[in-house]
């Protein structure tokens, strides 16, 4: 969600298997665009590699499920 205009994506899956790769493809694009994402939201299935978003100067926030 962008703070300033509270924009948000949504991504439907069609299985949970590996959400990470669509929402790294989203943030690449982002970048290409010359947004810098600096939090990503989400359960407990996006942070089972926590260190793919510090790479990327994204803090995760998980949610409560």
């Amino acid at each position: 969600m962008d703070d300033a205009t509270r924009m948000r994506w949504v991504f439907p899956l069609i299985n949970r298997d590996n959400p990470v790769h669509t929402i790294m493809g989203h943030i690449d694009w982002l970048r290409n665009l010359g947004f810098a994402p600096a939090y990503i939201r989400g359960d407990n299935e996006f942070f089972r590699t926590p260190g793919i978003w510090q790479k990327k100067g994204i803090k995760p926030e998980p949610t409560v499920p």
